[in-house]
């Protein structure tokens, strides 16, 4: 029915919006403690 596909709806986006923040917080953490935005850098030697 409509209100069961609403309500599946929003049980999508809630964890969809979770999942977004979720996101921009840890690239807003990890960009504040690494400027570049890759915290991976610089471990994997350049000849690889």
């Amino acid at each position: 029915t409509f209100i069961e596909g609403l309500y599946n709806y929003g049980l999508f986006l809630t964890f969809g919006v979770a999942a977004l923040v979720y996101l921009a917080l840890s690239m807003i953490f990890s960009g504040a403690t690494e400027p570049t935005g890759e915290p991976d850098r610089g471990r994997e030697p350049e000849t690889a």
